[in-house]
């Protein structure tokens, strides 16, 4: 908390958030914390308790998922899909209202977008639309 409160000293009112794989968690506990992020993108997300830690989410996100992850299970996936999807789905006007966004890249296994084989095509090829969706989901929410 501390290093946002000196960016925002510093002129800073823009911050998103990218966490691979643990870093997924702590990207997660910090979208529940008003006035820190205005974008999260927990990818391939690890040591998720669902809905635990998801129902506090109050920062736009956007998920980045391994078809194949036992780290981030399906059953756990369907639960955060869940809660996510009712806060989207409030009027806007509503200060529950959470936008988010799922993307499952088949073919993939937990850790393809920060360690994926970039000599694997497929492996390269979704590692590069995971980056392509997480930036333009940052951008509608950072305004760039």
């Amino acid at each position: 908390d501390t290093w946002f409160t000196k960016l925002k000293a510093e002129g800073v009112n823009k911050v998103a958030a990218v966490g691979y794989c643990w870093g997924g968690r702590y990207a997660i506990l910090q979208a529940a914390k008003p006035g820190m992020l205005c974008a999260v993108c927990p990818t391939h997300p690890s040591f998720v308790t669902a809905p635990a830690d998801i129902e506090p989410i109050i920062t736009p996100s956007v998920f980045i998922l391994a078809e194949s992850d036992s780290i981030f299970p399906p059953a756990a996936v369907k639960v955060t899909q869940d809660v996510m999807n009712t806060k989207a789905a409030l009027p806007a006007s509503d200060s529950a209202h959470v936008p988010s966004e799922f993307h499952t890249f088949p073919g993939t296994v937990h850790g393809f977008a920060v360690r994926g084989d970039e000599n694997d095509a497929h492996i390269a090829a979704a590692r590069a639309e995971a980056i392509e969706k997480t930036a333009a989901f940052f951008a509608k929410y950072l305004g760039v």
